[in-house]
């Protein structure tokens, strides 16, 4: 069920009768006289702008157009959603439409779902029936608000009696599955039918699906039990649920539901439905605090305020609402009426995750991907992805996918990222245009390299899967996924076990504790000073600090490694050619770069082999108190420019890691040094010992 754009963001017009389209005609040229004036698609750009300066909401919608369609004027989104606030502010429904549209998907402005839908309520509630339709998915899927089918079904009906083709046909499904409403197959195929009249507005999805399920919800109603009459459903509801008491919480929330959706013969009242879900709610009835929550973060039947939203979210939350809690920790998560708190949000998602909410399972896994609220773990956020997953959350699915597919948080399997490309797939409309053309790519690598570790025939034996319906996935139409075997515990790649690495560049905070010694050889005389670097004396000391990264490809055992770090060195530096100094500072940059062989030994670590080169550039470097005189106290002076003194040096390394952290081991040998002072030329030889952190991969 997905969202729905207007072409170019104007309104579908019904096709006219000849009676009814000759009879405009006449008054057009009846009226025309009177008129004067030329329609908004006629006047040139700069007068449409004239007008919406004077406030002219029509006006401004229609220049919303122009520069969103780049029609009479450059395209340009953000001037877009500027006079479409304007006009949308003035309560056009069209604008209000538009508004919400570019919300959804980013257009002109950050994306915020849950703009989209208190923009798309405000014109749904003016009977604008693309906004109904795009309102009923959202509740459906629980984008930008918590996942409601009641909500879903009352909007799609809404859409659906104004003819909207795409919602009677999601309003059938809804009926055939039971989403939101008592099964009933009758009901489908009537919906189904009427969908099936105008099955040329569908999406080529529900055109898919359509004969499919024209064919079971008839075979379906034809074995449903006549429909009982008003009087034997009394009598059979009072006998097996007792009635509520008048004025009880439960009551009052059934009215306050009557009033909000229209229900049962009563019309709408959004503002007395909210009066009843407060009597409720005071009443300490959690559904009632969580209905009062979401009018207030709607801004329905109530002025639209965060805060209280928030109120009566944790009211409801702390009774155990899973839905409260999911959408308690989406305020926390974005920063609606409360300060943003990734933490919080966390604990409200892990709650509402453990009752089995869906979007709050895939919320808690992109939590544990990102590290937001908790320690990076991405066998975690695999484990919360897949319960969301095995529910038909699309974004999991496609998530879980891309798991599997890089090998993080667990082995990675072309075989299963394929499975779970392909059931997002079924759902492709919930994904933009780049996110699909990735799957596509993805899928058929997938199918290749399945196909290549693919055994002989004979030897294969396949079991089949297939998967629920619901009215955002497959039918039996739609030929199901299968894969052979088990998962394997190694996968199909070289770095399969290997979760944290992928096709990309890794940074990571590297800090090592350094220990130097320099061999000074005189030019002339052949002298030469030597310091051990393994020694009890004779060596320089001090810490290093900067940034590491490592380009490498997925499928590769072999790797590089660089970086740029920053050295401070202090202390003696004795056994010199010609006595010792005290007092000493430097500060260097370190620059390697390395050739890594990647060793495995289990699911969460490995062994990194490193042998390369390392530059060192000396940035400022002060000594004193020589012994004799061969040398005055002085600043030493390496050259001119910032970086003075050159070092070239051979760099071999060993590193333990487990998942993003790892311990450090590296000897550098110099090779090739700068002149120094009075004719003196140096080498560096190096021990390092060191941690690093990835950060960002």
């Amino acid at each position: 069920m997905n969202v729905r754009a207007r072409g170019g963001g104007r309104k579908q017009k019904k096709r006219m009768t000849m009676k009814k389209t000759l009879i405009l005609f006449l008054l057009a040229l009846l009226a025309a006289p009177l008129w004067g004036q030329r329609t908004y698609g006629e006047l040139s750009t700069d007068e449409l702008r004239q007008l919406a300066n004077n406030g002219d909401a029509k006006a401004q919608d229609a220049l919303g157009i122009r520069y969103y369609e780049g029609d009479r004027a450059p395209q340009d989104y953000k001037q877009a959603v500027y006079w479409w606030t304007k006009a949308a502010n003035q309560g056009d429904a069209e604008a209000q439409y538009n508004l919400g549209l570019c919300y959804y998907n980013g257009y002109g402005v950050a994306q915020d779902k849950k703009q989209a839908v208190h923009w798309w309520t405000k014109a749904a509630n003016q009977g604008d029936a693309v906004a109904q339709f795009n309102l009923g998915n959202s509740y459906f899927k629980g984008e930008g608000v918590a996942k409601d089918y009641k909500q879903a079904v009352y909007w799609y009906t809404k859409a659906a009696n104004q003819g909207d083709a795409q919602a009677q046909f999601n309003l059938g499904l809804c009926y055939y599955e039971g989403f939101g409403v008592a099964k009933d197959c009758r009901q489908a195929l009537n919906w189904l039918k009427k969908a099936k009249a105008q099955e040329n507005e569908l999406n080529s999805m529900q055109q898919t699906l359509l004969a499919s399920f024209l064919k079971l919800a008839a075979e379906c109603a034809e074995t449903q039990a006549p429909a009982s009459t008003p009087q034997s459903t009394s009598t059979t509801s009072s006998s097996s649920t007792p009635k509520p008491k008048q004025g009880s919480a439960a009551e009052l929330v059934t009215q306050a539901e009557n009033y909000r959706y229209g229900l049962k013969g009563v019309t709408r009242n959004p503002a007395k439905a909210v009066e009843l879900y407060r009597q409720a709610a005071n009443m300490g009835d959690a559904e009632a605090q969580y209905q009062l929550g979401t009018c207030y973060d709607l801004g329905n039947g109530v002025a639209q305020d965060y805060k209280q939203a928030v109120h009566w979210y944790t009211k409801a939350a702390n009774q155990g609402y899973a839905t409260a809690q999911y959408n308690l920790g989406l305020c926390y998560d974005e920063g609606y009426g409360v300060a943003q708190d990734y933490k919080q949000a966390v604990h409200w998602y892990t709650k509402a995750a453990n009752q089995g909410v869906a979007a709050a399972q895939h919320n808690l896994g992109l939590c544990y991907y990102n590290g937001n609220g908790v320690a990076q773990n991405k066998a975690r956020a695999l484990e919360w992805h897949k319960k969301a997953a095995n529910q038909g959350y699309p974004l999991s699915q496609h998530k879980l996918a891309n798991q599997y597919y890089r090998g993080e948080g667990t082995f990675q399997s072309y075989k299963l990222a394929l499975h779970w490309y392909k059931k997002a797939w079924t759902r492709k409309e919930e994904f933009d245009e780049q996110e699909r053309y990735t799957m596509e790519v993805r899928m058929k690598e997938c199918e290749e390299k399945v196909e290549q570790a693919r055994p002989s025939s004979s030897a294969t034996t396949s079991s089949s899967t297939t998967n629920p319906r619901s009215p955002v996935s497959t039918s039996t139409t739609t030929p199901s996924y299968t894969y052979s075997g088990s998962s394997s515990s190694t996968g199909s790649g070289k770095y399969s076990r290997w979760p944290w690495y992928y096709d990309g560049v890794e940074y990571g905070i590297h800090f090592a504790y350094i220990q130097r010694a320099i061999h000074a050889r005189d030019a002339v005389s052949g002298e030469t000073g030597y310091a051990d670097v393994f020694g009890e004396e004779g060596w320089s000391k001090g810490f290093q600090i900067g940034m590491h990264f490592n380009p490498m490809g997925k499928k590769e055992i072999i790797g590089m490694n660089s970086g740029f770090y920053m050295e401070m060195l202090f202390d003696k530096w004795k056994n010199a050619p010609s006595g010792y100094y005290d007092n000493y500072y430097e500060f260097n940059l370190h620059v390697p770069l390395e050739m890594v062989l990647y060793l495995p030994f289990g699911r969460e670590s490995a062994l990194h082999l490193r042998a390369g080169l390392g530059a060192d550039f000396s940035c400022l470097a002060k000594v004193t108190d020589w012994d004799d005189s061969y040398m005055p106290s002085q600043e030493v002076d390496y050259g001119e420019g910032f970086i003075n003194r050159f070092n070239l040096s051979l760099n071999l390394g060993v590193s333990f890691r487990f998942e993003g952290v790892m311990l450090h081991a590296t000897y550098q040998k110099g090779l090739l040094g700068h002149p120094f002072s009075q004719g003196y030329r140096c080498t560096l030889d190096k021990l390092s010992l060191g941690l690093s952190f990835v950060v960002d991969d």
